[in-house]
């Protein structure tokens, strides 16, 4: 897995992050996008519109890809991270989630992508 270069998780860059949590609640909303801020900042540094579009089925396939090729990365990052040292996430079931969802299950893919960044961030977050 990449690093966190600003152009490919530009939301998991430390940056952007403490510019969103910097925001007011009520300015995060316009036009029918949340974010929007985020958003169009990004859309203007990048020059992409990847971060415009409203249905994310299109990544689920890329993602579990990717889940296959860096499998030991994922279970190394997300079972010895933060959120199962504080044992707020069972390592067991944890593993067993990373492996169904690396074999095409999308019962818990959302949530675990949530985790998975989380993890990603906090460890290079704790790096810098």
């Amino acid at each position: 897995m990449n690093p966190i270069y600003p152009a490919s998780y530009p939301f998991l860059y430390a940056p952007v992050v403490e510019y969103a949590l910097s925001l007011p609640t009520y300015t995060l909303f316009d036009k029918g996008y949340d974010r929007y801020p985020l958003r169009k900042s990004v859309s203007d540094r990048f020059r992409t519109e990847r971060v415009w579009r409203r249905d994310k089925s299109q990544t689920t396939g890329i993602f579990q890809l990717g889940m296959k090729k860096n499998l030991d990365y994922i279970l190394s990052l997300c079972a010895k991270g933060h959120f199962v040292q504080r044992e707020l996430i069972e390592k067991e079931e944890l593993e067993k989630t990373i492996s169904l969802i690396s074999h095409g299950d999308t019962n818990d893919l959302w949530p675990f992508t949530h985790l998975a960044s989380a993890e990603i961030f906090l460890s290079y977050w704790d790096k810098s």
